[in-house]
């Protein structure tokens, strides 16, 4: 699949291959996080706009019986008949009969009964007629909310938007031009998805087929082992956008895949391994190492425990052992396979040339493993890594090397295949220690 970027933040141009692994390589700030931010945005609000479109539907439908159940109560007196009829959690019981997550399967005759006997109820009540044409009316707004088809399309554009917002601080479009952004997938020159983006607000979504990617996970740093329970106090600007108005720009505020990876890495609490799994990955780490991470409920931290049985916490253990014991949390947490996108922003920092390339090799196995995988990077130990890997593992033929670089007098980024001659992005990386050379 290829995934298309015009004209979207610092980027003018970019055709990007999604089938297996992926590396850009490129010097700072020419939009190689951007890439990966731009997806993990657009996975995220895809892959859980139906948990967004049957929460918010079953909020509302319950917040409308709770306002017809405390209006009964306001102006009658209560007694188990009315209970067993509007009481808010047993109606709410009684509707989901007729549904699945509140997408219609079955609306029969039985669901006009079931509103048909609350009403009778109602018209029993010794109130004034006002009053009864008034909680009837609360009545059928109910049913009225149940029986609504939500609009798919523009489910998924909300979420999208969420997702972008978290993950841009509403910064998505271009700073130095007024044309519109445009994002779109294609698969075998099928179309997946298109969206148009214009003033940092997307204007157009359209979903043509079913998105393959339905989980994604964006890997920036390994300080998240040390700092989790302040990223999982702290809100996302996911969090504000139906009401900008509110937004307290001095709290703490974190981006959406941070408490994504944190949320994530600790069900690592449940990893169980047993006679039927593969552990080889996971072991493979942990030679590599010297040791095994975890998630310790009771004590609500992570641990790594050394081969020697010493149990240290991840704020005295070595950036790059960090860096290793994320992945193995993930593993541990079966959030990774054939259906989930990996995204790794410049995993070589902190760690050593030598674990560079131990990364590296850990990054192929992965991919052998059916698991799709993004690496930015402006390290040329880790892309020199993964090139000479996945030729010895027979897999180029699912790998794609990018140079991204920005045009000095547009101040754009153009991302551009350099697959078939990797000298360009090597020469573009070893420029600065060539100018020291020759000096």
């Amino acid at each position: 699949m290829q995934f298309h970027i015009e004209n979207t933040s610092s980027i003018h141009k970019a055709s990007i291959n999604l089938n297996g692994l992926t590396v850009i390589g490129g010097e700072n700030d020419t939009g190689k996080s951007t890439v990966g931010k731009l997806l993990f945005a657009i996975v995220k609000g895809i892959s859980r706009f139906e948990q967004d479109l049957y929460v918010g539907k079953e909020q509302n439908i319950t917040r409308l019986i709770e306002n017809l159940y405390f209006s009964i109560r306001r102006i009658t007196k209560v007694n188990e008949e009315i209970r067993i009829a509007f009481y808010p959690p047993r109606f709410l019981r009684e509707l989901k009969v007729f549904s699945n997550g509140f997408s219609i399967t079955l609306i029969n005759k039985e669901l006009d009964d079931l509103f048909l006997a609350k009403e009778y109820i109602i018209y029993s009540f010794d109130v004034s007629k006002d009053d009864q044409k008034s909680l009837i009316k609360k009545l059928l707004l109910i049913k009225e909310e149940f029986l609504r088809e939500e609009d798919r399309s523009e489910t998924i554009k909300k979420a999208l938007s969420q997702a972008f917002f978290s993950e841009f601080y509403a910064e998505i479009s271009p700073k130095n031009n007024s044309y519109k952004s445009r994002l779109y997938l294609e698969e075998s020159s099928n179309k997946i998805f298109e969206i148009e983006i214009e003033n940092n607000s997307i204007k157009r979504f359209d979903l043509y087929d079913e998105f393959f990617f339905n989980e994604v996970t964006f890997i920036e740093t390994s300080i998240v082992l040390q700092l989790h329970d302040i990223i999982n106090s702290a809100q996302t600007l996911f969090d504000y956008i139906d009401d900008l108005s509110n937004i307290n720009y001095s709290s703490n505020k974190v981006s959406l895949h941070l408490k994504d990876l944190v949320s994530k890495i600790k069900t690592a609490e449940y990893y169980a391994p047993n006679l039927f799994s593969s552990n080889s990955i996971i072991d493979t780490i942990s030679q590599t190492i010297g040791g095994e991470f975890s998630f310790e409920k009771e004590q609500s931290d992570f641990k790594y425990l050394t081969q020697k049985n010493d149990a240290i916490r991840p704020v005295n253990t070595a950036s790059g052992i960090r860096s290793f014991g994320v992945i193995q949390l993930l593993l541990k947490s079966n959030i990774l396979n054939n259906r989930s996108l990996l995204i790794l922003d410049e995993p070589e920092t902190h760690l050593h040339p030598k674990w560079q390339v131990e990364y590296a090799n850990l990054i192929i196995e992965l991919v052998k493993n059916d698991i799709s995988i993004l690496v930015t990077s402006h390290s040329p130990y880790m892309i020199q890594a993964l090139n000479t890997f996945s030729k010895k593992n027979d897999i180029q033929g699912n790998t794609s090397f990018y140079l991204a670089e920005k045009n000095p007098e547009t101040n754009n980024s153009e991302i551009v295949d350099v697959s078939k001659d990797l000298n360009k992005l090597f020469q573009k990386l070893s420029e600065p220690l060539q100018e020291l050379l020759w000096q």
